[in-house]
């Protein structure tokens, strides 16, 4: 078994973390130690006796830099755990007709879309200066094999803490889906609708 720490990465005049990111970290936390493994949430530190985890994020040159200066000088394990669809080089959130309809609308669509391809760029690069890669998305985990061929997919499970009385509450919810609202998710929720799902979604852009 192996000893994990995952890295929430901050550094100073950034942005709060945003709850989907912290979200996914506690998921992955509770699936590797599910099968055993020692995990840790750690801000902005990174370990020597453990495999530190960062995740795909707005990263800059700078942070990048820093990333490798400390893997060279440590002589640390880093992994990369990517969330998004990476495809053909790029995040496909505007090619895909994933982008909510509020950013779709705004003025500022083509610094959002510059914002998208320096953040993929800077991923690749990162990709291949670290040990290893781990994706939530099969197709992204593919993409990620042409920058470093230690690279897998690492799909979602399911872990919980609920307590009994909450399995055991009635289920009148067959689609529960918590994001941001896409013209793709919107198709697809539909879909899912129509075939006589109750569907109930909630997130930017849905109504609440």
């Amino acid at each position: 078994m192996a000893d994990f720490n995952l890295v929430l990465f901050q550094p100073p005049g950034k942005a709060n973390i945003f709850m989907g990111e912290t979200a996914t970290y506690d998921y992955l936390r509770e699936a590797l130690s599910k099968c055993g493994h020692t995990t840790k949430i750690s801000v902005n530190s990174f370990a020597n006796d453990s495999i530190n985890l960062i995740f795909d994020s707005y990263y800059s040159e700078a942070d990048i830099a820093l990333f490798v200066r400390v893997k060279r000088e440590g002589n640390l394990r880093i992994g990369l755990v990517t969330t998004e669809l990476y495809a053909d080089g790029a995040i496909p959130y505007i090619e895909g007709g994933l982008l909510t309809e509020s950013a779709s609308n705004s003025a500022s669509l083509l610094e959002y879309r510059q914002a998208i391809v320096q953040r993929t760029q800077l991923i690749f690069k990162l990709a291949t200066q670290i040990d290893f890669c781990w994706s939530l998305i099969e197709r992204s985990a593919s993409e990620f094999r042409k920058y470093n061929p230690r690279s897998y997919f690492f799909p979602y499970g399911y872990t919980s803490s609920l307590s009994q009385d909450v399995r055991n509450s009635i289920r009148d919810i067959d689609v529960l889906f918590v994001g941001k609202a896409t013209p793709h998710r919107r198709s697809v929720l539909s879909s899912m609708a129509k075939a006589g799902c109750n569907v109930v979604p909630f997130g930017v852009d849905f109504p609440n």
